[in-house]
């Protein structure tokens, strides 16, 4: 019988207005991370109203953009330093929450220069998402940019993970259908990588699989009508099951590529993940020795993919119905419909493909890639073939 370690991840606060579970905390000083739109959009004040009846003093850090650098993490840091939170609370997408876990990372890296690491007191931290996607929320993971060299900068520590992940729908009632469709193709990417993964096992294939089932059902009806609460709410459940299983078993070479692509070409996160894995499935399928194996586990999973809108009902397989969604989703079916020109792009693979093999994501990809592999898979999908 296989053994492994399964991390469950934090509490978990479901359902609308969840968040009013604060109330039923205690804490002094609060720290917000979050971003200049939220602000903007009001989506704060829901929480400030709880603070607020709680008497409770909070300062905003509001500085993060998206793909969060290191520059913002050092800012954040010393807001954190100097405002000294015994509650850290994350408010956005996917960004915000990477960034309020890197700036928890060094914060703590910054105390046990000075303290013993057993007498250093780590903020409560919970983590509302305002996107369904990234599954942030549920993992350990952070992925920070270095602009100056163009690097997409994946940290894993334990102490990262939230204690508290907040999954209220009133977060995600007025996301725009471009968000939508490329945070929703996020969660279809983390739970395939997860399924496939060298490092995937019973309890992880069993919430890649959920996610999927979930996502299928829910993304193009959300994607239509984001005003569903039923919707909505299944595929927040379906990022945080995608998280979930990639936090235990890892990713793959299309996280490692969308990381490099990303940050040389400004590229959203989720929208470099589905430009680059049709492709990748065909070459995992292809390997020589486990392609048989993956390609029946992929399978599975199209299998677990039932749409319930048409035309996407009507297609057959796996990638074609990934073709299909994306379709559906309004996503560009190649890197070059994106606008970055030919020239452009094809000076860029080699350091795109540097980074990728160097990413800590692809090692756990069912086929061990050579450098030429990705040259390749980047210009397959640049081209979209």
């Amino acid at each position: 019988m296989s053994r492994y370690e399964f991390q469950m991840g934090p509490t978990v606060w479901y359902g609308k207005y969840s968040l009013r579970k604060l109330y039923g905390l205690s804490f002094k000083k609060v720290c917000i991370v979050t971003d200049k739109s939220m602000v903007s959009l009001g989506m704060l004040k829901p929480l400030e109203r709880i603070l607020r009846d709680l008497s409770v003093s909070y300062r905003i850090f509001d500085e993060v953009e998206p793909d969060p650098s290191l520059d913002t993490i050092l800012s954040g840091l010393s807001h954190i330093l100097v405002t000294k939170p015994d509650l850290l609370i994350a408010v956005g997408g996917g960004s915000v929450i990477d960034a309020a876990k890197a700036i928890m990372f060094f914060c703590l890296k910054v105390k046990e220069e000075v303290i013993k690491p057993e007498k250093i007191l780590k903020p409560y931290f919970v983590a509302v998402p305002t996107t369904s996607g990234t599954g942030s929320e549920v993992t350990s993971y952070s992925v920070v940019t270095d602009t100056k060299n163009g690097l997409k900068i994946p940290l894993k520590d334990a102490r990262m993970l939230p204690d508290v992940a907040v999954l209220d729908p009133i977060f995600t009632s007025t996301l725009p259908q471009k968000v939508i469709a490329y945070a929703g193709l996020d969660v279809f990417t983390h739970a395939i990588e997860a399924y496939v993964s060298r490092e995937h096992h019973l309890m992880s294939d069993h919430y890649s699989l959920e996610a999927v089932k979930l996502a299928s059902a829910s993304l193009p009806e959300m994607y239509e009508k984001v005003s569903e609460d039923e919707a909505r709410m299944e595929v927040h459940l379906a990022s945080f099951y995608a998280g979930l299983a990639f936090e235990n078993s890892g990713l793959g070479l299309t996280h490692g590529m969308a990381h490099a692509l990303g940050a040389t070409h400004k590229i959203p996160h989720g929208l470099a993940n589905a430009m680059l894995l049709l492709q990748i499935i065909r070459y995992n399928r292809q390997e020589e020795v486990y392609g048989h194996e993956t390609g029946k586990r992929y399978d599975a999973l199209g299998s677990s993919m039932v749409f319930r809108k048409s035309p996407l009902c009507e297609a057959k397989g796996m990638e074609e119905k990934l073709r299909q969604l994306k379709a559906f989703l309004g996503v560009p079916g190649s890197i070059k419909e994106w606008g970055i020109s030919e020239e452009a792009f094809i000076k860029s693979i080699p350091g795109m493909v540097k980074k990728a093999m160097a990413d800590f994501t692809t090692g756990s990809n069912p086929r061990k890639p050579k450098p030429e592999d990705l040259v390749r898979l980047y210009l397959e999908s640049y081209y979209g073939i």
